[in-house]
C-alpha cells in the first residue's frame, strides 16, 4: 500500500478524530504555550492569496529584498533564493497552478538557509494546526533519542516487556515475538486503520483493544499502515522513561529546537497520541526536517544520534506501489521513503496534504501544508511529490 492510498483511507479516520477532538474527547492542551491570537483553523479564504507579516523577517519574494543576500533572525539563518540558485520567478509560477487548491503555507530550506516562505488561506506564521499523521515521525524521533539515553534498549526489545500484565491473556499470546522493529516499520500485523480503534482511543483503553486485536498479518510479514502501531510507541516511551511523549519531547528535543507554541492530544487514559493530533505552526514543522537533515545536530548539539537519523529514515519495507520515480518507494520507522525522477527523499506525512520532505543530496527541506478537504469547499490537495517535480526542482533548474 502506497503513501496516497494510506492517506486515502485515513479520510474516514481523520474525520473521526476530528470529530471526537471537536466534541472534546481529547485533551488537546497539554504541555501548551500558546499564542492566544493563534488562527488553527485557517479555513475561510478559497482563493490562493498570500498571507504575510510584516515582522516575520524572511523576503517571501527576492525582488524586493535585494540588499543583502542573507541575513539572520533568532531560527533562521535567512536569504534570498538566487542565492542558493533558486529562480523566484518560476518558483512564483510554477505555484499559481497551485491556486485551486487547499494549500495553505509552503517553506523552503535550502542549504541551512531559509529562502522561501509563503502563508494561504488566512494562515500565518504563527498558526498551529494538526499535522495529522505527520505525528507519526515525531514519535519516532522520541523513541530514538529514548534509545540514545539508555531508556530502551534497541529496536528489538519484545513490546510484551512493557505489558506483562496483558500478556498473560490467551488472546494476546498471538503478539508475543511482537517487536519495537515491528511497531517502527508497520509491519506489526495489526488491521488498517479501525474505527474502533479510535472509539477505544478516546472513550476507553486503546491498548487493550489492540492488544486484544487477531492479527491480519504475522509480525514481520507485511507492510500493514496502521496507526495502533504508533500509538503502542508513545505508550512505551511513557512507560520507559517516566514521561509522558509530550513532556519527554519538551525536555530533550522542543526546548532545544524553540518549539513552545504546540498541543498534542491525549488519549482517554491520559497518553498522547503516537499517531497523530500534534498541533505546530509551519516553522517549526521546519526545524524538525532542518534537524534530520543535519543529522540531528542543531546549533552544534547533537540532539539525536546520527546512527538514529540514518537508521530511521532508511528504507525498511516496501509499500507495494511500482509506480513511482526511481523505485525506492517504502517505509523507515514512521518515516515515508521516496523519490521524484531524479532524486530520493524521505518525509513526514500527514492527512490532508501535510508534509514534512528532506532531500538530502539537495540539502533542502520542504514543508508544506494544506487545509484539509472536509474543512474547505476546495477539495484538491497537493501531494508532496508534485510539490517537488513541478514547483521546486524546476526552480533549481
Amino acid at each position: 500500500m502506497n503513501l496516497k492510498n494510506c492517506l486515502k483511507l485515513a479520510v474516514l479516520f481523520c474525520i473521526l478524530i476530528t470529530t471526537f477532538v471537536a466534541c472534546g474527547h481529547t485533551n488537546a492542551n497539554a504541555n501548551t504555550n500558546t499564542n492566544t491570537n493563534t488562527n488553527t483553523n485557517a479555513t475561510t479564504n478559497t482563493n490562493l492569496k498570500t498571507t504575510t507579516s510584516k515582522n516575520n523577517g524572511v523576503s517571501l519574494i527576492s525582488k524586493n529584498n535585494t540588499s543583502s543576500a542573507s541575513k539572520k533572525n533568532n531560527e533562521f539563518d535567512i536569504a534570498i533564493p538566487e542565492s542558493v540558485g533558486l529562480d523566484p520567478k518560476i518558483l512564483n509560477s510554477k505555484l499559481e497552478s497551485y491556486k485551486d487548491t487547499n494549500l495553505s503555507s509552503l517553506l523552503i530550506v535550502k542549504d541551512n538557509k531559509l529562502v522561501f516562505e509563503r502563508y494561504f488561506r488566512n494562515n500565518t506564521k504563527d498558526s498551529i494546526n494538526t499535522i495529522y499523521s505527520a505525528t507519526k515521525s515525531f514519535t519516532s524521533a522520541l523513541i530514538g533519542i529514548a534509545i540514545d539515553n539508555g531508556y530502551i534498549e534497541n529496536t528489538d526489545i519484545k513490546v510484551s516487556t512493557y505489558f506483562p500484565d496483558y500478556f498473560k491473556d490467551q488472546k494476546v499470546q498471538n503478539k508475543k515475538d511482537l517487536t519495537l522493529k515491528h511497531l517502527l516499520t508497520m509491519t506489526s500485523g495489526f488491521v488498517e486503520n479501525d474505527p474502533e480503534f479510535i472509539r477505544s482511543l478516546f472513550y476507553s483503553n486503546a491498548i487493550k483493544y489492540t492488544l486484544e486485536l487477531p492479527l491480519k498479518y504475522k509480525p514481520g510479514e507485511k507492510f500493514q499502515y496502521s496507526s495502533q502501531s504508533s500509538h503502542l510507541l508513545s505508550v512505551i516511551l511513557r512507560i520507559a522513561t517516566g514521561d509522558k511523549a509530550d513532556t519527554f519531547a519538551k525536555k530533550h528535543l522542543f526546548n532545544e529546537l524553540g518549539i513552545t507554541n504546540y498541543r498534542w492530544a491525549t488519549d482517554a487514559l491520559g497518553d498522547n497520541t503516537g499517531a497523530f493530533e500534534l498541533y505546530l505552526n509551519s516553522r517549526d514543522m521546519l526545524k524538525f526536517g532542518m534537524l534530520y537533515l543535519q543529522e540531528g545536530n542543531w546549533k552544534e548539539k547533537q540532539l539525536i544520534s546520527k546512527s538514529w537519523i540514518e537508521e530511521s529514515t532508511t528504507k525498511k519495507v516496501d509499500t507495494n506501489d511500482d509506480s513511482i520515480g526511481k523505485d525506492n518507494h517504502g517505509y523507515a520507522y514512521q518515516w515515508w521513503i521516496d523519490s521524484t525522477d531524479d532524486y530520493d527523499y524521505f518525509t513526514a506525512a500527514g492527512y490532508g496534504g501535510q508534509f514534512i520532505c528532506v532531500v538530502k543530496e539537495l540539502n533542502l527541506v520542504v514543508v508544506a501544508t494544506s487545509i484539509p478537504p472536509e474543512r474547505s469547499s476546495i477539495k484538491s490537495t497537493p501531494e508532496i511529490k508534485n510539490i517537488l517535480n513541478e514547483v521546486i526542482i524546476p526552480a533549481l533548474k
